[in-house]
């Protein structure tokens, strides 16, 4: 299965074949006209989750409320999976947190398995009742 897009293909066992091109995913990344502006600068697209309050829910720290719109930077050097990134995933479902956010990662970002990294985040959307 790709984990950007959800595309994967299968057969069922006595009820015939399922196939689908599981774009839903991709969907929710192209969700709003920013985040087709975003990429178009070379930002990635991806997911990050937050508390109901808005603030990181697996082990980030800030000071700001998450809300569309917000932009964050930290100063460098880059290095994902710890405080000298801001984050996001191709792969919300794995990660804690009770609101869910399309985010823009903007150049330069390092991608580690499902996580994206870099030192500028920008919140495009939020997604309700997703999971």
């Amino acid at each position: 299965m790709d984990t950007l897009t959800g595309a994967g293909d299968g057969t069922g066992a006595g009820y015939g074949d399922g196939a689908g091109d599981g774009e839903y995913l991709k969907a929710l990344l192209d969700c709003t006209p920013r985040s087709q502006e975003r990429a178009a600068k070379g930002c990635m697209i991806g997911f990050w989750r937050s508390s109901a309050a808005g603030q990181p829910a697996n082990g980030g720290s800030s000071s700001k409320k998450a809300e569309v719109g917000l932009v964050e930077d930290i100063k460098g050097p880059l290095e994902i999976c710890t405080p000298n990134a801001l984050h996001a995933t191709t792969e919300p479902w794995r990660w804690k947190g009770e609101r869910l956010w399309v985010v823009a990662i903007y150049p330069p970002y390092i991608r580690k398995e499902d996580k994206i990294g870099g030192l500028k985040r920008e919140i495009l959307a939020e997604i309700y009742n997703f999971f």
